[in-house]
C-alpha cells in the first residue's frame, strides 16, 4: 500500500466470541461476555476507520451476531470487506444481502474436510450448506457480483492424508474460487524448519 497513512490498512472485527460449532481445536472461548461491544459501539468503530481500510467480519462465527446484518451493510457501504464464517447459517437473505454489496469481496469458509466432520457438522447440516452454496453462486451471478468464495482448510493430524481429495472436492463440487491451507496457531509444524 503506497499512501503513507498513521493507521492501519486492515481492520479486523472480531463481532462475537459465540459461535454454532463446537470445535474441539479451537482456541476461542465461546461464551458471551458482560463487557462485550453493543451494535452502537460497533458502529461507532465503523464510522471512525478511514477511508481506504478493508474491514474483515469474523468470531466466532460472525453469522451468530444479532445485528450482523446491520453491521454488514453499514461496514460495506463505505469499505471493502470480507467474512469468515463455517457457512452453516447462511441462508437466502443473507446470501442475497452479500452479493448485492460490490464492496463485499469475500466470504471466507472454514471447511476442514468433506462434510467437515472435524468440526462435528451433523450430514444434514452439512447437505443444507452445499445447498446454499449453490444458492449463492446464482446471486453472485443474478447481482453481477465479483465476490469470490474461498475455502480455508485447517490441517490436522486427521487430515493431513485427505488434503487433495479435499482441495478437488472444494473446487469441482463447491466451486470455490480460492482455497488455502492453514495451520494452528502454536502447532510445532508453525515456522518449523524440519519435515513434518
Amino acid at each position: 500500500y503506497e499512501k503513507k497513512t498513521k493507521l492501519p490498512f486492515r481492520y479486523v472485527l472480531i463481532l462475537t466470541n459465540k459461535c454454532n460449532l463446537a470445535c474441539s481445536f479451537c482456541f476461542q472461548e465461546r461464551k458471551g461476555r458482560k463487557d462485550a461491544m453493543t451494535t452502537d459501539d460497533w458502529l461507532k468503530l465503523i464510522s471512525q476507520l478511514p477511508d481506504y481500510a478493508h474491514v474483515t467480519l469474523t468470531g466466532g462465527e460472525p453469522l451468530v451476531y444479532k445485528d450482523f446484518r446491520k453491521i454488514f451493510i453499514e461496514t460495506n457501504k463505505k469499505f471493502t470487506t470480507n467474512i469468515i464464517s463455517n457457512g452453516l447459517l447462511l441462508n437466502e437473505e443473507n446470501m442475497q444481502l452479500m452479493t448485492s454489496f460490490p464492496n463485499f469481496n469475500v466470504l471466507s469458509l472454514s471447511i476442514d474436510d468433506i462434510g467437515n466432520k472435524n468440526r462435528n457438522v451433523k450430514p444434514e447440516h452439512w447437505k443444507r450448506m452445499e445447498e446454499n452454496l449453490k444458492i449463492l453462486k446464482k446471486n453472485k451471478k443474478n447481482n453481477n457480483s465479483k465476490m469470490l468464495l474461498d475455502a480455508k482448510t485447517v490441517v490436522l493430524d486427521d487430515n493431513a492424508d485427505q488434503l487433495f481429495e479435499i482441495y478437488k472436492y472444494l473446487v469441482e463440487q463447491l466451486q470455490v474460487d480460492t482455497h488455502s491451507f492453514q495451520i494452528l496457531k502454536g502447532s510445532p509444524v508453525q515456522h518449523a524448519d524440519i519435515m513434518f
